[in-house]
């Protein structure tokens, strides 16, 4: 998916946020929600 696409699914969908998950080195998933008006390139690309 590219970013382009992620937009469009935010928009098309009426997507208010976004949730983000991991895991972390010892293996303990981590989250982190994002409003996704803040969602940009740089968030998509580098978590």
């Amino acid at each position: 998916m590219t970013f382009g696409e992620l937009v469009a699914l935010i928009q098309a969908e009426d997507i208010q946020w976004v949730d983000l998950r991991a895991a972390d080195l010892l293996g303990r998933l981590r989250c982190l929600t994002l409003p996704a008006a803040e969602v940009s390139p740089v968030t998509f690309e580098k978590g």
